[in-house]
């Protein structure tokens, strides 16, 4: 392989994504080919590409399969990542970023987070977002300007605590159960409370 210097074009941190121009390559380079996120399905084998825990110069693979897609988490600082892809392929600090491959060789998402609380969960964004990334990152528009900072941490409410289910009288059986509400956010000027569940958005 060769090693070139590359020029920034434009990022969008808190996707993961960058977009670089590489200076200076001798030959042609092969990019690697985007597929789908869309055609993925539950069971699917997929393939996460990077340089776990910073190990050394070589890439880190792990292998599982697509354990959901269309996922939404909250950051700490309540941050909502939509079109997310769940997988039981560990990912790692230093997968973030990197590539999640499927059996076709195909790149179809950017691994991008973990559940610090569990095993075998982690998400990588939908190469079919990234596509939309990429074209504002290439125009020189703000990638990430829409992005939504609701202000709340949340937990799918079929792993909430029986006790903590009782406590907050909770009876839905799907939805988002409201952890905590950040101050002074849109979250709480719109009257969420700890221990509501989210049903349905825009309804």
């Amino acid at each position: 392989g060769q090693t070139v210097e590359a020029r920034l074009i434009g990022a969008a941190p808190e996707s993961d994504v960058a977009l670089v121009k590489a200076e200076g390559l001798e030959g042609e380079a092969v990019p690697a080919e985007l597929g789908s996120s869309s055609d993925l399905l539950v069971g699917d084998d997929v393939v996460a590409i990077g340089n776990a825990l910073n190990l050394g110069a070589e890439p880190s693979v792990t292998t599982g399969i697509v354990s959901q897609t269309g996922r939404s988490i909250s950051a700490p600082d309540g941050t909502v990542l939509d079109d997310l892809i769940q997988t039981d392929a560990a990912i790692n600090p230093g997968n973030s970023g990197g590539p999640l491959v499927n059996a076709q060789g195909q790149v179809v998402g950017v691994n991008t987070a973990i559940l610090a609380d569990a095993q075998n969960i982690g998400f990588a964004l939908e190469i079919d977002s990234i596509r939309t990334l990429i074209d504002d990152l290439q125009a020189g528009r703000d990638a990430e300007k829409e992005r939504a900072v609701l202000g709340v941490s949340t937990l799918d409410v079929a792993r909430v605590d029986p006790d903590v289910a009782n406590r907050f009288s909770i009876t839905a059986t799907s939805g988002a159960f409201v952890q905590s509400v950040n101050a002074d956010s849109s979250a709480e000027v719109a009257g969420f409370l700890p221990g509501d569940v989210i049903v349905e958005v825009d309804g």
